[in-house]
């Protein structure tokens, strides 16, 4: 998702990791003191993956309707009082990712029904697919997508290599003139199948992947080090976001005892990657905004419902530097994404609760003043 105004960003990733940790300093106080207001659009059998609020238009939303057999593309954009769903040019296929852009613009990526990757932009008016994105006969997923603040798009994901099945990585970038081109990282720089990108600027990109996390500084591609003490384990980071001069990344790391930790890391000025300590106990993280006072929420998902009944999880700092537990959005299950508007307001997305576990894919959507 995109964030041109820069806020905060965001990516995600799963892998394994290795370098140094350090504690948590401290953070202003407590995170967003409004209430959640549920404002879930009103369908079913249907899955939202990300929000991006920060448009000048109105969050959009980005996922897919469950069908018979397969799924369907599904876009919803928030008109001020309630959720639009837009008319899609494809009737099969899925949204991965969307973003926000100037002028009431918006991009969304996905695949189609026969796994092609997808690049859509939306004109003010209409979605409309991208001819040109892709390469012809590429087969695999696009799963994230971001614009740079001088209108660069950048898309990321994967691509199946025919011969092995094996899967690989795939960055494409388009100019202001409509170019598209291929970015290839370095063999040192190789994270793999991209999960996603933050494009700061042009000459300043994360791109996380199924095996690291990579940073370009407008000349060279290099993989970021993470904290050694994840150097034997796997963990598994969803997402990430830049907020000043500080990068915060959350996500899960496999427990024996809890089967999975929640994961904070920061990132001060450059610096090295440091764990922040997390509540023990079973949850995983999937998205970060910010509130009004620019203290961090991250939003996730725990398997234990003694914890939450619904299986929603949510964490913010508070005066101490300390990650706490805040409110939880009334409704809310598995919770996938989060981004703040121009207003200041915390978003997020995913499914609604299903304590009885139907497993019923019932969209949902709130934001926290």
């Amino acid at each position: 998702m995109s964030r041109f105004t820069r806020r905060g960003t965001r990516l995600a990733v799963v892998f394994a990791v290795g370098v140094t940790a350090l504690a948590v300093g401290a953070v202003p106080a407590l995170a967003a003191p409004g209430p959640w207001h549920p404002v879930a659009p009103d369908l079913t059998d249907a899955i939202l993956h990300e929000v991006s609020a920060e448009g000048a238009g109105g969050p959009w939303a980005a996922g897919f309707t469950v069908k018979p057999r397969g799924f369907g593309p599904l876009a919803l954009h928030w008109n001020g009082t309630m959720w639009v769903r837009t008319a899609q040019p494809m009737e099969d296929g899925r949204l991965d990712g969307i973003t926000a852009a100037p002028g009431g613009q918006a991009w969304a990526v996905g695949s189609d029904a026969a796994d092609h990757q997808i690049v859509q932009h939306w004109d003010n008016s209409a979605w409309r697919i991208v001819d040109g994105a892709v390469p012809d006969g590429l087969t695999g997923n696009l799963v994230t997508v971001d614009v740079s603040p001088r209108g660069t798009v950048w898309v990321g994901g994967g691509l199946v290599d025919e011969s092995t099945g094996e899967w690989g990585q795939l960055i494409r970038t388009r100019d202001t003139d409509g170019t598209w081109r291929t970015v290839t990282l370095p063999p040192a720089a190789d994270v793999g199948n991209i999960v996603r990108l933050v494009v700061l600027s042009d000459r300043d990109v994360y791109a996380l992947g199924f095996t690291g996390l990579a940073h370009y500084d407008g000349v060279t591609w290099r993989r970021e080090a993470l904290p050694a003490q994840y150097a034997d384990r796997s963990v598994h980071l969803y997402d990430l976001a830049r907020h000043g001069k500080r990068l915060w990344a959350v996500g899960h790391v496999q427990d024996d005892a809890l089967w999975r930790r929640p994961v904070v890391l920061r990132s001060d000025a450059g610096g090295p990657w440091t764990d922040v300590a997390t509540p023990q106990e079973t949850g995983e993280l999937n998205g970060i905004a910010f509130g009004r006072n620019d203290v961090p929420l991250f939003v996730g998902e725990t398997a234990n419902q003694n914890q939450d009944i619904n299986r929603n999880y949510v964490l913010t700092v508070d005066s101490h530097g300390r990650l706490v537990h805040d409110a939880q959005p009334a409704g809310g299950g598995n919770l996938y994404s989060a981004d703040t508007d121009s207003r200041g307001r915390i978003w997020t997305v995913g499914v609604a609760g299903d304590p009885d576990n139907t497993y019923v894919s019932v969209p949902y959507a709130a934001y926290k003043d």
